[in-house]
């Protein structure tokens, strides 16, 4: 069950989802590990926070995209990552979903 990052309020890998029928409105975005991730109004206002938004500009590997091209992922979308892993594994230990958790 894929999911993950590549956020960007216009951009074209964030797309909104459901709101109808009194529903949380859902938005997805794209990442090349988990495929898509998707995440409700909660998420996207911290997802949105200027805190947050800085990691943009941290590099998780730090200088190792000199050496390995392809590793050029953020902080930003690392987190992304991990808020997608989180959240399956909470609702794999407990068995039930406790909290929107897409």
């Amino acid at each position: 069950m894929p999911e993950g990052p590549c956020i960007g309020r216009a951009g074209p890998a964030t797309e909104r989802k459901g709101g109808e029928g009194g529903g949380e409105e859902r938005l997805e975005v794209r990442d090349p590990i988990y495929g898509l991730i998707e995440y409700g109004d909660l998420e996207e206002k911290i997802i949105n926070h200027r805190i947050v938004q800085r990691l943009r500009n941290i590099k998780q590997l730090a200088m190792a995209h000199l050496v390995y091209p392809g590793a050029l992922h953020t902080r930003f979308d690392h987190s992304l990552g991990v808020m997608h892993s989180v959240c399956r594994y909470m609702v794999t230990v407990s068995g039930a979903l406790l909290m929107p958790c897409w």
